[in-house]
Parts: C-alpha cells; structure tokens; sequence
C-alpha cells in the first residue's frame, strides 16, 4: 500500500444507503496494518502528480469480469513491452487493478492523455482514479471488499515488492505514450468552476466567511472540531 500510495493517506468506504464511496470526510492517515473496512489510498501527491499509474478494470459497469479479465492481461502485455513492470491484483466480484511504477512522476495533463488511450484498448477501464488529482484513489492488494473477501494479489507478495521499489527506464513512459497513441490524444479538460448567478434587483450578495467556505467543501473547519462530519 505505501508504494502505491502517492502520499501516505487512504479513505475508508462509507455507505449512505444504497450508494458506498470515499469521501474526503473519510480521509485518515495510511496505517500501518490493513483496516477492517474496504479502504483505498491516494494515488496523486500534493503536487498533482502520479508516481504509479494504476489501472480500475470494473467487472460492473456494463462490463462482466471475463472482459476485465482480458483487459487485465492486455494491459499487463502492454506494460511490459514498453519496460514497465505491472502488478495485478483481483477483486472477489471480479474486477482487476493493475498497477504499474512510472520512471519519474507523470502531471494530470500527461496522465489523461495516455488515459484517454488506454480507454480505446480497455473497455473495462474505469478513469476515474486516474483523471481526479483530488479524489483518485484505489483500494491496494489486501483490502477488504464491500461485499465480502478481499482484492487479493495475483503472484508473489515479493514479486510485487521488486516491481515496485525496481525504477524502470526512463524512456518507458514514452514508449507507453508512443504505442498507446496517446500524444495525439486531446485530453480532457479541468472541470470548469459553476458559474454563481447575479443577484436579484434589491438583494445584497455577502461573500461567504472563510472558515465557512472550508467547512463547506471539505466537512471540516479550520478553528472548531465536531463528532462526526454530519455535525458539522
């Protein structure tokens, strides 16, 4: 988990009726023994880069897991041939990660490039983790599944640990960029902030304080603790 963690963070999964995610509010420092709970740590650094492109092969979304299990090994093919050294785990639903260790950090424009590629050679692709710099994040060999077992590792536990602390070439990325197309590619854009409406006739807009405006949009305040981020 450290070694594909980009910092050393996770959230735990949280479940508000029908739907589970990791919100922000379930942020924690990354611990030093698995967490009971499914947990998933951050992929990007402080800075916005990535150090280990990890690949979500949903089994789920339209996509069943003989396709995820292709894409697994398509990928894994793939990221040899251009000098990477990938590590694959599976999901007890059927779903697969593969992860593989950059020669030198990637930004998020460069990173949705060769997203933006890989999505036309792996249908089970989710891009999530790998287009939000913020929230990406994913569940490491290991953790607990939501609904019961765990993403266990395919291979060696030592296998994985050589790929991950083994520094590739430095001109693998461009191989990957290369062969996957994914210079031509025009990645997407940043989401653009929403556009506050004028005020009506007669009405005085007020900025909104600043210890607000970060209880708002993290759940928590910069100078007052709360129990839960419900209370707050």
């Amino acid at each position: 988990a450290p070694a594909i963690a980009g910092r050393p963070a996770m959230r735990t999964l949280v479940r508000r009726k029908a739907h589970a995610a990791y919100p922000e509010t379930a942020q924690r420092p990354l611990s030093a023994t698995p967490p009971t709970v499914p947990a998933a740590v951050m992929l990007w650094d402080a800075t916005g880069r990535l150090s280990v492109l990890a690949l979500d092969l949903d089994a789920k979304t339209g996509h069943g897991p003989r396709t995820a299990e292709s894409d697994a090994m398509t990928a894994m093919t793939l990221l040899r041939e251009v000098g990477l050294h990938p590590v694959a785990d599976r999901g007890p639903t059927g779903g697969w990660h593969v992860y593989a260790r950059l020669p030198q950090p990637a930004a998020a424009w460069q990173v949705r490039q060769v997203v933006a590629a890989l999505r036309t050679l792996l249908p089970s692709l989710d891009p999530g983790p790998l287009t939000n710099p913020v929230h990406g994040c994913i569940r490491p060999p290991g953790s607990a599944h939501k609904t019961g077992g765990h993403q266990r590792l395919v291979g060696s536990l030592e296998a994985a640990v050589d790929a991950f602390t083994t520094a590739p070439e430095a001109s693998a990325w461009k191989r990957l960029c290369e062969r996957t197309g994914a210079y031509e590619m025009q990645p997407a854009a940043d989401p653009a902030p929403p556009t506050i409406a004028a005020a009506a006739v007669g009405i005085r807009r007020r900025h909104i304080a600043a210890a607000a405006d970060v209880l708002a949009t993290t759940g928590t305040h910069p100078g007052q603790s709360f129990k839960s981020p419900s209370e707050a």
